[in-house]
């Protein structure tokens, strides 16, 4: 069979090298602003960011096949080098940025190059967002993590092993202590997500915004129990902001007297 002009042509549209992708550009841009915002499973987080994108956009799996035609391949190339541009520049607003209740999320908005794609990079903010679960352990963790910091500090970066024996170590008493306030933050959603941009969570937000400044907090606000102002809309109540006052204090409390 003799091929044709038009057959020739019809296949060279169709097959081609493997090119990236929309989903690929939108998922590491997405991924990689979590990366600095928090500990996380970046291959995990990444799988689940592209099966999302993909559902969204059947321009990708056309891509990672070699099958798009030119037309939509010069789209996709510059929309991936917008995409990859924000990145370099480390453009996160749209993914990380905090809010509090009197404003309103900022939508994404793509580059120019990329408007036919924004359902793919709207997939992909959704599935890297964090969790409410992950966000109330984390609440958690970072609290807990900085109250070690300053029990090390208190003994010279050393604690006896017939201390860690006894109590554990100060990180992990400190989250035994707020075991309760995590399950309860975990069972009652506390935390969840917006499900839309005019429906902020305060208590997400303001846990977030308490976290991204957490690092300031001195040992002396950590012992003495004074939480920073910016973490009060974290809490559903006054009792659990207390608990964890007083779960941070008494951690600093036992292995000083554990000392003696």
């Amino acid at each position: 069979m003799l091929m044709t002009p038009l057959m020739g042509l019809v296949l060279m549209a169709c097959s081609g090298e493997p090119t990236r992708s929309t989903c690929d550009a939108a998922c590491d841009l997405a991924v990689s602003c979590h990366e600095a915002e928090r500990a996380i499973d970046t291959e995990a987080k990444r799988s689940e960011c592209l099966a999302a994108a993909e559902a969204a956009d059947d321009s990708c799996a056309k891509a990672a096949d070699g099958k798009l035609d030119p037309a939509t391949k010069t789209l996709v190339d510059e929309c991936v080098a917008a995409l990859d541009q924000q990145a370099a520049e480390g453009e996160c607003d749209a993914y990380t940025a905090t809010f509090d209740a009197t404003e309103v999320p900022e939508p994404i908005v793509p580059p120019t190059a990329c408007g036919t794609y924004l359902d793919t990079i709207e997939a992909a903010k959704d599935a890297t967002a964090e969790t409410g679960e992950e966000l109330c352990q984390r609440f958690t963790d970072t609290f807990c993590s900085r109250t070690e910091e300053c029990v090390l500090g208190d003994f010279g970066g050393d604690i006896p092993q017939a201390i860690i024996d006894e109590l554990g170590t100060p990180f992990e008493l400190c989250v035994d202590k707020l075991s309760a306030q995590t399950q309860s933050c975990i069972d009652n959603d506390l935390y969840a997500a917006e499900e839309s941009a005019t429906d902020v969570n305060t208590g997400r937000q303001g846990a977030r915004s308490c976290l991204a400044g957490f690092a300031d907090i001195t040992c002396e606000q950590i012992t003495g129990g004074d939480m920073p102002p910016e973490c009060g809309a974290s809490f559903s109540s006054t009792e659990d902001s207390l608990a964890f006052a007083t779960a941070l204090f008494e951690v600093a409390q036992e292995f000083e007297e554990a000392s003696q």
